[in-house]
């Protein structure tokens, strides 16, 4: 059985700081939303929402890693899982808690049987899964930085698993990493006409009369919105190609 744990466990605690008790992060709070419960905070990765009862403060490194081994990769059997899909499952598992990573792992699986597949599924799903949360507005960039390195560092550990020679390992994180520019660069072009198109709207609505007004700043409105969530889809795709060209740099 391969004991991959302290790899994965290694990349988690990079992205699990110090102590931080920010009022807006309902992780912070023991009742698991913004002013329910107390606020104990977050430390080394180890939320007031989860551990409700436990002195956050004044946590050790040591005991946040005895908790991480035994809440969230022994209870989504970790050890048995492909390297790769161990880290991603992971991490979701820190994150979203064990029942969503085992889930979402039974998901992939049954989709396909192919490692590679199986990690862009649960990063896809992951990603999708934050879009959702109130918190987006907020952490989002960080969090799809994150998850962006964290499917990088999968394709390279899952890639040595399979014992693929390492100018494959190279190419497949290159094709990524391309696939993702283009989608960037298409997503903002896309928001750049957009954002023209809500000029002319903006245009229209000064000349028009009370009822065209009103429809033309709905348009208005719609378009910005357009905008915005193609800026922010840009912004993803950047920073997963960002993070598929670092991993590939320090691939031997």
């Amino acid at each position: 059985m391969q004991t991959n744990y302290q790899d994965c466990r290694a990349f988690v605690r990079k992205y699990e700081g110090g102590f931080s008790n920010i009022r807006s992060d309902p992780g912070n709070w023991t009742g698991g939303k913004v002013g329910s419960g107390q606020l104990k905070g977050t430390k080394y990765g180890i939320a007031a929402n989860s551990h409700p009862n436990l002195d956050i403060a004044n946590l050790t490194m040591e005991q946040a890693d005895a908790i991480f081994k035994k809440e969230y990769w022994d209870t989504i059997g970790g050890d048995a899982m492909p390297m790769g899909i161990d880290l991603v499952s992971f991490d979701v598992s820190v994150n979203s808690g064990p029942g969503k990573a085992r889930q979402w792992y039974v998901d992939a699986r049954a989709a396909s049987q192919q490692p590679l597949n199986q990690i862009r599924t649960i990063c896809t799903r992951r990603l999708s899964f934050m879009h959702g949360l109130r918190a987006w507005s907020q952490f989002g960039k960080g969090w799809a930085a994150r998850v962006s390195a964290c499917e990088a560092k999968a394709i390279v550990m899952a890639s040595k698993a399979l014992s693929l020679h390492p100018n494959t390992t190279i190419q497949t994180l290159g094709v990524e990493a391309g696939a993702s520019k283009t989608k960037a660069t298409k997503a903002a072009k896309v928001a750049v006409v957009s954002g023209g198109g809500g000029a002319v709207t903006t245009a229209d609505a000064a000349t028009a009369g009370h009822t065209g007004k009103v429809i033309a700043f709905i348009m208005i409105a719609a378009l910005v919105g357009m905008c915005v969530v193609l800026v922010i889809k840009a912004m993803q795709h950047q920073q997963r190609a960002e993070a598929m060209d670092t991993e590939a740099k320090g691939v031997v």
